[in-house]
């Protein structure tokens, strides 16, 4: 994924070729909260509403000579933030405004654990599922990576998965049956199991 950097208050031109027939359109989301950008009113909401779908998107049209269709001139909020720019075809970059510091806007928390059986003895290659219940992204220090996170226990049955503090977020092991459910706590490191999340509750074994 590339990684552009503006200074703050700087306008972001940007074109796309495309030979698609139906072109491509571009949304532009904020990394910190996942909430989208507005192009008409400027500003950031949570959820695009259906009926103004055509407010939050940059449509090129199809070239089929591989000329530029259009060429937008973005001006984005002036703080220093780092942004996701989505293209219908697939493409994704990320756009830093300002001197965006990653590991401070978006701290992480280390969640761990070992995975047993009722036993006691470790269990080896489970699922370990974490996926966002609202807005927002899991991220690491090279930006975006999705709605969702999965690792895989290691042959002691640990493992261990950076998530962004403050997230709401389910924690699901299959093969145990174990689920938990709440926010990821403003500290550096959680093991599972002997914190619970934020306004959490767990059920299974």
């Amino acid at each position: 994924m590339l990684i552009y950097r503006h200074k703050l208050g700087a306008s972001i031109s940007v074109f796309r070729m495309t030979t698609q027939a139906t072109g491509v359109t571009l949304r532009i989301r904020r990394l910190a909260d996942g909430f989208w950008f507005n192009r008409i009113t400027e500003r950031f909401v949570a959820t695009i509403p259906i009926l103004d779908e055509a407010q939050y998107n940059y449509e090129f049209s199809p070239t089929p000579d591989g000329a530029v269709s259009r060429v937008f001139i973005i001006e984005l909020p002036g703080n220093a933030e780092r942004y996701i720019f989505s293209y219908s075809d697939g493409v994704r970059e990320i756009h830093d405004v300002g001197e965006v510091n990653v590991t401070a806007n978006n701290p992480m928390c280390l969640i761990f654990g070992t995975v047993i059986t009722a036993s006691g003895a470790p269990v080896a290659d489970a699922k370990v599922e974490v996926l966002l219940n609202r807005t927002g992204f899991f991220t690491n220090v090279n930006g975006f990576l999705g709605r969702g996170s999965t690792v895989i226990t290691d042959e002691a049955g640990y493992f261990e998965v950076p998530v962004v503090q403050g997230l709401n977020v389910t924690i699901s092991i299959p093969a145990i049956g174990f689920s938990t459910r709440g926010i990821v706590p403003p500290i550096a490191s959680l093991e599972l199991g002997r914190v619970a999340l934020i306004g959490g509750r767990c059920s299974g074994s």
